[in-house]
């Protein structure tokens, strides 16, 4: 059940992940292992890494249930599949529900596990190590290992709505407006951390240390390492996110050590190809003739982008800018209530599509024009050249902007059906370069070069 692609595909940066699953990274669509294996996983629920081992559940074909797997480093394993809507997953009980029925079992052996209907109701949440599973019951925090009792080892000043678990039971816990942490064998310590945690659903914001006295938890601006024993936040990194304990990583999606000094704040972009460089993905420019990063990409946080002969025409939130890979300028603000939804060059011309018209217009700020256009039918290309020209679609039909000639272009955009059966993933954008290789990658993801053929071997 393990797909890595074909033996051709290589993998050259793997770009900032969805969430961290311990050492290994959630990408759309499946899950990149510490040792670089791709598993392909659509409808992934949860993974949970145990020593050597990965548990993961995905929603079963026909929507049977759960299918609960394991990934021992060589081969990805279907254990069972468990009937039920949804579940919550540990190493060693998981918590599953279907209509009015919640149950807990073993993880391996699928044996029945005794919690309180409470707690089921409530779908309690397995511990990370530790046969055993914690919930929340009014403003009191409960737990109960797989062949004990209840216990309630602490109780906050408000009710309590969210709950992240990690090893023995350490956990993160927040009411309305304020958190509280618990290190295994301690009580409740309200948590000096800033951030609304009202939002929060998924765990993986949460990194805990394997004894459960420290986390790492993503905030609004970064992340903090905070001591569960007292609930004092010790440290502080802006602009980051946990990647498993002891790590973080930057923008541009690479992992550091917590002691490590910061890295640089280069934003994932789209993806365009100018004088041999491929820019966008990871954030940072690519050379085809390397594989090798040469630098911060000139699309770094732009929305929308197009090569235009050697240059860059590209859209930062309402801003047009046009210019070379190393300045651009503006030429053209969209209305603050209208929404750029394509962009493409040709020629002297480059064309931003949007909800509301057209606007087009060479590299110059004052000739720039906008032309009020309805939306194209679902399904049709916004931007697009038809015999050379540049050309808008709308209902009525295609609107041709000016009879300019493309450029020579040195990039193809192939069809992505062989990329998505090569990889197994959807793939948001692909070049193919001089040298017969394809280059594939996911928007704020992962980025592959395949060479030929684009077929699994």
């Amino acid at each position: 059940m393990a797909n890595p692609g074909p033996v051709s595909a290589e993998l050259l940066h793997p770009g900032p992940a969805e969430a961290f699953i311990g050492p290994h990274r959630q990408i759309e669509g499946g899950i990149l292992t510490a040792d670089g294996a791709l598993l392909v996983l659509p409808e992934l629920r949860a993974a949970v890494p145990d020593s050597r081992t990965l548990w993961i559940a995905r929603r079963a074909a026909l929507q049977a249930g759960v299918d609960l797997l394991r990934w021992d480093g060589a081969e990805l394993a279907l254990l069972r599949t468990i009937p039920c809507s949804d579940l919550k997953l540990g190493p060693e009980l998981l918590v599953a529900w279907r209509g009015t029925r919640a149950w807990a079992e073993g993880s391996c052996d699928g044996s029945a596990a005794h919690l309180p209907l409470g707690a089921l109701y409530a779908h309690a949440r397995p511990w990370s190590s530790g046969a055993g599973a914690s919930w929340v019951l009014g403003p009191a925090l409960v737990q109960q290992t797989r062949e004990g009792r209840p216990r309630v080892v602490g109780v906050a000043n408000q009710p309590l709505h969210w709950l992240s678990i990690g090893p023995r039971g350490a956990a993160l816990v927040a009411g309305h407006d304020r958190a509280w942490t618990h290190a295994p064998g301690q009580g409740l310590a309200p948590c000096s951390l800033e951030r609304d945690l009202a939002g929060i659903e998924d765990p993986g914001q949460v990194a805990f240390s394997a004894t459960g006295e420290q986390a790492l938890v993503e905030t609004d601006d970064g992340v903090a390492l905070v001591d569960l024993v007292s609930g004092v936040v010790r440290e502080q990194r802006l602009d980051g996110r946990p990647a498993g304990f002891g790590w973080w990583v930057d923008p541009i999606g690479e992992r550091h050590r917590w002691q490590q000094s910061r890295g640089a704040d280069w934003l994932p972009g789209p993806g365009v190809l100018i004088k041999g460089l491929l820019h966008g993905p990871g954030g940072m420019a690519w050379d085809l003739r390397t594989g090798q990063a040469a630098g911060p990409a000139a699309t770094a946080g732009a929305d929308l982008a197009a090569s235009w002969d050697g240059g860059l025409v590209m859209v930062e939130g309402s801003e047009v800018r046009v210019g070379t890979a190393s300045r651009t300028r503006s030429c053209f603000m969209i209305d603050v209530d209208d929404t750029a939804l394509a962009v493409a060059a040709a020629g002297q011309l480059a064309a931003v599509r949007t909800s509301r018209g057209v606007a087009w217009g060479d590299r110059q700020p004052g000739s720039w024009h906008f032309l009020s256009a309805p939306l194209p039918p679902p399904g049709q290309a916004l931007l697009g050249s038809i015999d050379g020209l540049l050309c808008a679609t709308t209902p009525a039909g295609t609107l041709r902007l000016h009879d300019q000639t493309l450029s020579p272009q040195d990039l193809v955009c192939p069809d992505p059906d062989p990329l998505v059966r090569a990889l197994g993933l959807p793939i948001d954008g692909s070049v193919l370069g001089a040298d017969g290789s394809t280059w594939a990658w996911q928007d704020d993801g992962p980025l592959w070069r395949l060479r030929p053929p684009l077929t699994p071997n």
